[in-house]
């Protein structure tokens, strides 16, 4: 990774390229857009925004270019703008400014917010289209391997299914910030990363704006449905997970508790992830409130 990285810095050539090839790759292996997303956000933390929206131009270029030769169209390019590089950009240029992976979550949250509102307003019966798309997933799965819903299990999933897949989109968007700012902490902060992330805070304001999501997706929920509210509260869940990350590696780190617990946690967060996400959002929302870590208002942010 630490190569990796050292390659992404030796100029804008460099980065735009290891973000546009694997921009590329990412449509036969999606796991890639991380490395792709991380290429740009780790320019932007380092050189600025400036220099980044000419990596991004690049890797747009190359993608466009590397698509059309193999597929015949550019559009994977436009694709990976929208859905990766330039939420990137602009999430890294967050985390530039102000040296507070706290405030880099809330801008998450917010670009999260602002795509389920958009959907929303843009009309269209989004739960009809989750209806059919788990309907047909289901019939097209082998016998005896269905998801097991009914009717009712697929139209109350179908009802949270867009809440759902920003919420991933979310988790990923911030996972990948976070990668780029790991290697920005190889290369020029070593053990930076670790001390930035312990001290992890979302803004004590925005409790007051779950509390009103949270009271609206319940009044929701007693009409017998679920809606925007309900699709924000999972979004805000998210944001408050990797507050409760925080406060786990905070103590492990200030405890010296074996790192084999934190395996353990992540292996678990990854095979129970509706649990864990849950728990985790409501440790992060209890430090929020109470602060568990003992962390001093006025502490001193990191410089880059």
């Amino acid at each position: 990774m630490r190569t990796l990285a050292d390659y992404i810095m030796r100029s804008r050539l460099h980065a735009a390229f290891v973000a546009g090839l694997l921009g590329m790759l990412t449509w036969k292996l999606p796991p890639v857009s991380y490395l792709s997303g991380a290429a740009l956000g780790l320019y932007v933390l380092r050189k600025g925004p400036r220099e980044g929206w000419r990596v991004l131009f690049g890797a747009t270029l190359i993608t466009a270019l590397l698509a059309q030769l193999t597929i015949g169209s550019p559009a994977p390019a436009l694709a990976m703008v929208v859905a990766l590089w330039l939420p990137v950009g602009l999430v890294a240029t967050v985390l530039r400014a102000s040296s507070a992976q706290g405030l880099a979550l809330v801008a998450v949250g917010l670009l999260s917010a602002l795509l389920l509102i958009g959907l929303h307003l843009a009309g269209g019966d989004l739960t009809a289209m989750w209806r059919d798309w788990l309907a047909a997933l289901e019939k097209s799965l082998p016998p005896g391997t269905g998801l097991g819903l009914g009717p009712a299990g697929r139209d109350h999933l179908a009802q949270v299914m867009t809440g759902l897949v920003i919420a991933a989109m979310a988790t990923s968007l911030f996972g990948t910030v976070l990668l780029a700012r790991w290697w920005q902490s190889l290369l020029y902060n070593p053990g930076g990363f670790g001390e930035e992330f312990c001290v992890l805070t979302l803004p004590r304001g925005l409790l007051y704006v779950a509390g009103v999501v949270g009271l609206t997706a319940i009044a929701q929920g007693i009409r017998g449905g679920f809606g925007l509210g309900t699709e924000l509260l999972l979004v805000v869940t998210v944001l408050y997970m990797f507050q409760g990350l925080a406060v786990v590696h905070h103590q492990g780190r200030t405890r010296r508790t074996a790192t084999g617990w934190l395996v353990l946690l992540y292996v678990v967060l990854a095979l129970l992830p509706q649990y864990m996400i849950l728990l985790l959002g409501l440790v992060g929302a209890a430090d929020a409130l109470v602060n568990l870590r003992g962390l001093g208002a006025g502490r001193a942010r990191r410089d880059e």
